[in-house]
């Protein structure tokens, strides 16, 4: 089978039995479709791992996806993604709990309307 084809028809695609890879018409596009890896099983001390750190720290900073990373045996790009999923799962947890406002950005990233005004900065002075 051709590994480029995985996507067309879910994961395994094979061409029916009478048809060879080379048999498929040009049109198919097989060789422009991007490739998509398959979902990732993570280990119990893996996700335990995971909720660990998601309880101490919501958001990510580069160095500490490289350290749970390599402590958990994944690749920085799996930690990424589990902790967006993650936050999502518990950003929808605390809406159907009722809570209004809940946070969007990591601590100590200021949102660009909350910058200080050239007003503010002169009654410093």
């Amino acid at each position: 089978t051709n590994d480029a084809c995985l996507g067309m028809q879910g994961v395994g695609y094979a061409p029916p039995m009478d048809l060879s890879a080379s048999d498929l018409p040009a049109e198919t596009g097989c060789s422009s479709r991007r490739y998509r890896r398959n979902r990732s099983v993570f280990s119990e001390k893996q996700l335990a791992d995971l909720e660990k750190w998601f309880v101490a720290e919501k958001y990510l900073t580069a160095s500490l996806r490289v350290k749970i990373a390599s402590q958990c045996g994944l690749t920085e790009m799996q930690v990424k993604t589990w902790y967006q999923n993650r936050r999502m799962k518990w950003k929808k947890q605390m809406q159907q709990q009722g809570v209004v406002d809940i946070p969007t950005k990591a601590k100590g990233r200021p949102c660009k309307r909350q910058r200080p005004s050239a007003e503010s900065d002169n009654e410093e002075h």
